[in-house]
């Protein structure tokens, strides 16, 4: 058995020397049991089975083999993988548990530890003795199993049961007293092996051998850790069936208090249970996980364990999750922090302790927003104005900063309402100190805004960029909101609302007496195209029997000033009539002058042209190109209609169940993702000649986006289509329809001749009446650019198939007719 025993080991080894490419299936108990071999022994052994173990091999798998088993790594394994998973899933952590849990081991052999004087010597171990004097050697003496060890020269020795400093001693005396003029120095060599046994919730259970110094940490180390449920704080040391240690890694954790982590002794059984109580802490402590709790360990002490609190936390306050008896659903209490009583609650399995973040609350702050170059949170005093904090407009404010509007947003009532308060910082910077320097009052909110630069030319059109937080929508969002929100049947929300030619109108807070000429202020002020003379406000009035009527109120501009604003007031400014009716429309070509025209009302085409300076000598105006917008859009509203009619079409033959080919399917769906996707020409197709006469059917009038195009005169005529040889020709006054058709080679079988076409350079297409073969006798009239269009005919097919199938047919009856003669006979 013991030659069996070897020989797994040398086996193993040499397959790991060799770089094979399992792992070997050695327990930790015979790695232990080849370590405690001398190195003589173990290259005995390998050489008696055929095999030289280099010394650099055999360090590696001594190191390799410190691990206990294969199946240690793969726990490890499992382990990180629940970890990482319960990070993700922001589920906190088990204190104390990830110390065993390292991807790469923390753990290294005890064998070149120090060895402590009270080491007791036992078989296996190996002492070194150095001799020097008169007889200067090195030996290297390891205690049999009769716990002796035999020095050469002196004898048996008996070490077993000894301490080391023991030990030492009897060494040292032997040789002083037996040689004469030798001193000698003990060490210990190899320390020897011995078996321990790993029980209860450890990762792998199981026996193991390990080194004489091995503590119970150590051992923990090599059997992987603790399982989901195992205890960390009342790990057991059995010894001969009975209790001798309970070690907390608690202590070493949290005090570095290691001294009930002691050495084991052969036999020992290291005893995990599963942990009694867990209790949750979470929120602002500086560590935030899962915590075993004994018996003795109150609310106060997981306060402690978890590091305390961070700077962020309410510490006034707690909020627990305790815990109620089998069949209740858990109770929340809310402890104050300070309460030495409230501390020594205890805890119990599954309670959780939340720690609450303090907020941005504070007291006696003033807040400062906006366009401000230092804005933020100042401190607040008593008769503290806006101009102890804003005093200096090139050092205070922003460049765009808006003089002429700023609010101070003031909490109100137990319920947290608002008020606002209008100013102008002109009147702060220049009036210290008097009225129009408000005071502040604590956790009042200035807001400065930026000047409104946009001018609204349309109402549905505001530009406001969103992503400037000084902007006036931006800032006053949340006031606007909150003002409705603590709006109550009685009390309408404090808000007006302003349009109209002013340069920011949106719905605005009001403050006290607030007037339309504040509400102006507040818009940014009106633009260059308002009506100032008369402004119009829309108020509500509520009647007798609880409804509602609408009045309108026109106020002359000079009054403004005086004309108080009431809730749900709307103003509107108006704007000049014709202002800012800047329709553009576009030459370009042959026009003497071309470009960019702004539209008078009411002019045509003609009109448009005399402006322009008429045509250059190389105008070609009946190939003049007229573009509309409405015509473009109004293409593409009917290609998407068509699309839709298609994609309704198809899928109504999809639901009847009509074969269709996939081929086909394909093609359809391009015809209507290619119609979805189409962008209008806009062409209109107008006789530019007859507008210039005064024809008043074509002299249309022009709108905002119109484009005209005047080509060059062309000397060409283009045929496309179904000919052999498309191209263009030049043109020529006597040649014919037909002539040109010839110039390209002539049709193909594959064209449609009954439905030839023209069309002229202007966009007008000319059908001339009766077959190809009347063209010659009744043509039409051609003009230079015109493209002759030659159609595919889509009834054509091919006489082959045709005649193929009328012999099929013949065939078929003659075979018929001759099998009804053979009858007949």
């Amino acid at each position: 058995m013991h030659i069996s025993l070897k020989t797994i080991l040398v086996l193993s080894i040499l397959v790991l020397s060799c770089a094979a490419q399992a792992e070997p299936q050695v327990s930790p108990a015979l790695i232990q049991q080849f370590k405690a071999m001398s190195p003589g022994e173990q290259s005995a052994i390998a050489k008696q089975y055929g095999f030289e173990l280099p010394k650099a091999a055999k360090d590696n798998v001594m190191e390799t083999l410190a691990k206990p088993a294969e199946a240690l790594p793969q726990s490890e394994k499992k382990i990180e993988a629940q970890v990482e998973q319960s990070k993700s899933k922001n589920v906190l952590e088990r204190f104390g548990r990830s110390l065993f849990q390292k991807s790469v081991s923390t753990f290294a052999p005890t064998d070149n530890a120090l060895v402590p004087n009270d080491y007791r010597i036992g078989v296996g171990d190996e002492l070194v003795v150095q001799l020097f004097g008169k007889d200067n050697s090195l030996t290297s003496l390891q205690v049999g199993r009769d716990g002796v060890i035999n020095f050469p020269k002196l004898g048996p020795i008996s070490v077993a049961g000894l301490s080391f400093d023991e030990a030492q001693s009897l060494v040292r005396t032997r040789v002083a007293t037996q040689f004469i003029g030798v001193d000698a120095v003990v060490s210990m060599g190899r320390l020897r092996a011995m078996n321990i046994f790993m029980a209860g919730e450890v990762s792998v259970p199981g026996a193991y051998s390990v080194s004489a110094l091995t503590t119970i940490t150590q051992a923990l180390f090599q059997a992987g850790g603790v399982t989901d449920i195992g205890s960390l704080r009342n790990i057991q040391v059995k010894r001969g069936g009975k209790l001798v240690a309970t070690f907390d890694v608690y202590d070493l954790l949290l005090k570095g208090d290691i001294s009930n982590d002691i050495r084991l002794q052969s036999g020992d059984v290291v005893f995990v249970p599963p942990y009694k109580r867990l209790v949750t802490v979470m929120g602002e402590v500086k560590r935030p996980m899962v915590y075993e709790v004994v018996d003795d360990e109150l609310l106060g002490d997981m306060i402690e364990m978890s590091g305390g609190y961070k700077s962020s936390a309410f510490a006034g306050e707690l909020v627990i999750i305790k815990k109620r008896e089998a069949g209740e659903l858990p109770e929340v209490l809310n402890i104050r922090a300070g309460d030495e009583q409230s501390l020594r609650m205890p805890m119990s399995n599954g309670d959780v302790v939340r720690v609450l973040p303090l907020g941005d609350n504070v007291e006696n702050n003033i807040s400062m927003e906006g366009a401000l170059s230092r804005p933020g949170t100042f401190g607040w005093k008593p008769g503290l104005r806006v101009s102890d904090l804003i005093s200096d407009a090139r050092r205070d404010l922003q460049a765009d900063a808006d003089v002429n509007y700023s609010l101070i947003v003031r909490e109100v009532g137990d319920n947290l309402d608002v008020e606002v308060l209008q100013f102008r910082l002109a009147d702060v910077l220049t009036r210290a100190g008097t009225e129009g320097d408000p005071l502040l009052k604590a956790r009042d909110r200035v807001l400065v805004f930026s000047v409104e630069t946009t001018t609204q030319i349309n109402e549905e059109l505001q530009a406001v960029d969103l992503e400037d937080s000084n902007r006036r929508s931006v800032m006053l969002k949340p006031l606007i909101e909150k003002l409705r929100a603590q709006a109550v049947s009685g009390k309408p929300s404090l808000i007006a609302t302003i349009s109209g030619a002013v340069k920011a109108p949106a719905d605005y807070p009001l403050g006290s007496s607030f007037t339309v000429s504040d509400l102006l202020s507040a818009a940014g002020g009106t633009d260059d195209s308002a009506f100032i003379q008369q402004i119009e406000v829309r108020r509500m009035q509520e009647l007798a029997n609880g409804n509602m009527r609408a009045e309108v109120l026109n106020i002359a501009f000079d009054e403004i000033g005086d004309f108080v604003l009431k809730p749900m007031d709307f103003v509107t400014v108006k704007r000049k009539a014709n202002w800012g009716v800047q329709e553009k429309v576009s030459l370009k070509g042959e026009v003497l002058y071309p470009g960019d025209y702004i539209l008078m009302p009411g002019e045509t085409l003609k009109d448009l042209l005399q402006r322009a300076g008429g045509f250059t000598r190389e105008a070609f105006v009946e190939g003049a190109i007229f573009t509309r917008l409405t015509v473009k859009a109004l293409e593409e509203q009917q290609a998407r209609k068509f699309a839709a009619d298609i994609k309704r079409s198809l899928a109504s033959s999809m639901i009847t169940q009509e074969q269709s080919k996939a081929s086909e399917l394909s093609a359809m769906n391009e015809v209507i993702n290619t119609l979805s996707d189409y962008e209008g020409k806009g062409r209109l197709v107008i006789d530019l000649k007859r507008a210039l006469i005064g024809d008043a059917a074509a002299n249309l009038e022009m709108q905002e986006g119109d484009v005209l195009m005047i080509p060059k005169r062309p000397h060409s005529i283009a045929v496309v289509g179904e000919v052999r040889q498309p191209g263009a020709h030049l043109f020529d006054g006597e040649l014919s329809l037909a002539d040109y058709l010839s110039l390209s080679a002539g049709t193909t079988a594959r064209s449609d001749d009954e439905n030839v076409y023209v069309v002229r350079a202007s966009g007008a297409v000319v059908r001339p009446e009766g077959s190809l073969t009347r063209f010659v006798r009744a043509d039409v009239r051609l003009q230079p650019g015109d493209t002759i269009v030659v159609p595919v005919n889509t009834g054509y097919q091919d006489d082959l198939p045709f005649w193929r199938d009328v012999t099929q047919v013949i065939y078929q009856g003659v075979v018929t007719i001759a099998a009804i003669s053979n009858l007949g006979m």
